[in-house]
């Protein structure tokens, strides 16, 4: 990221924790057809549009992880968070 003073910060997770993430919520998103998991290298999508009935499950999972793990944050969208 770049802030505003045009300093450049590198922003990452351990490897182990997001191959540990993916695997978590490829698991959880497994039960709830028609959600998808977008893996953004440090960051995960877990989109919910061809299934809006599934909104608060993919709330209460992603609460669920952000919560277990302080240095991420969630930040919902239009179907997705």
């Amino acid at each position: 990221r770049r802030d505003i003073h045009d300093q450049l910060h590198v922003v990452s997770l351990p490897d182990t924790l997001i191959q540990a993430l993916h695997t978590e919520l490829s698991s959880a998103l497994a039960s709830l057809p028609g959600t998808e998991l977008e893996a953004k290298g440090m960051a995960f999508a877990l989109h919910y549009r061809q299934a809006p009935h599934h909104e608060a499950a993919i709330f209460a999972i992603a609460r669920s992880v952000a919560n277990a793990h302080p240095q991420l944050a969630l930040q919902p969208g239009k179907c997705v968070v």
